[in-house]
């Protein structure tokens, strides 16, 4: 019996080491405003500035908060929530298990998330704004990665697998399509209602549309080559931004190309970002120098 109970503490130690460690990250914070050729950014500041994983910014849906997923005991992964007025920031959801990607529904009463156990379980739960008990609203034989709602009962989701691939799937009857392969992590629901998201190419990744009924695939326009594709959308649909290194870029909506808003000095490689419903601040995630 001891010889048996130390083999699975080994594999179980084994399993531990071979997960990658989450990237140590930190999100900044900056004042935005619209410009007739794009947008500008003012002064921003660390709003999370501790060791660790800091990370997947998501403003309120009255954009008075900020959530993110952050790994604070070096364990697991909480939801926190960062208040813009006072500058406190609390644990919005603390369970034994990990959960990431927050997301307010556009009422407010809700924030989902991606709830993860060991790597073996990925759905997508809610909680109350508030506080309270969590209710399962999607949870499927596949590992889902990334969301995005294009109405309450229509979730367009990243599955993962070989390949990866973005579908369609109705909460109500389960019923899934599959719109593309080799897609990458990010998806937004942008002004129009239309639902956009990220093909891998070889080259670059190239972001792509479809309508929120599943039809209507069209690509857009190259992302940031040797990127991830992480987008957002400003909040009239005029154009998004887009991050390479520690650069961050504006791009219309409709032909151009990418144009330099700033180069972030202080911080070391940016990824994913937000931008509040009104337009007027930036959560940006960055890497250390």
């Amino acid at each position: 019996m001891t010889k048996l109970i130390s083999a699975l503490l080994l594999v179980a130690a084994q399993q531990a080491a071979s997960a990658p460690p989450l990237p140590e990250t930190d999100i900044l914070l900056y004042g935005m405003a619209a410009t007739l050729s794009g947008v500008q950014i003012g002064l921003g500041r660390n709003i999370t500035a501790s060791a660790g994983y800091d990370n997947q910014p998501a403003f309120s849906a009255d954009g008075k908060s900020l959530l993110f997923s952050a790994r604070r005991d070096g364990e697991q992964n909480d939801i926190y929530r960062f208040d813009l007025t006072t500058d406190a920031t609390h644990q919005l959801i603390r369970s034994p298990k990990n959960e990431y990607s927050p997301c307010e529904t556009p009422d407010g009463k809700y924030v989902t998330v991606i709830w993860e156990d060991s790597g073996k379980i990925q759905e997508i739960w809610r909680y109350p704004a508030g506080g309270g008990r969590a209710q399962t609203v999607l949870k499927l034989p596949d590992l889902i990665g990334y969301y995005s709602f294009a109405t309450p009962n229509v979730v367009f989701a990243f599955i993962l697998g070989e390949p990866h691939t973005l579908q369609r799937i109705e909460i109500d009857s389960r019923k899934r399509t599959t719109i593309a392969t080799d897609v990458g992590r990010s998806i937004a629901t942008a002004p129009d209602g239309s639902v956009t998201y990220v093909r891998m190419g070889n080259a670059q990744p190239v972001l792509h549309r479809v309508k929120a009924d599943g039809t209507g695939d069209e690509p857009l326009f190259p992302l940031l080559p040797g990127t991830e594709g992480d987008y957002a959308w400003l909040p009239d649909g005029s154009g998004l931004l887009s991050t390479q290194g520690n650069g961050l870029y504006y791009h219309g909506a409709g032909p151009g190309g990418w144009k330099l808003v700033a180069m972030i000095a202080e911080a070391g490689a940016l990824s994913r970002l937000a931008i509040s419903p009104d337009g007027r601040m930036l959560a940006l995630v960055a890497a250390p120098r």
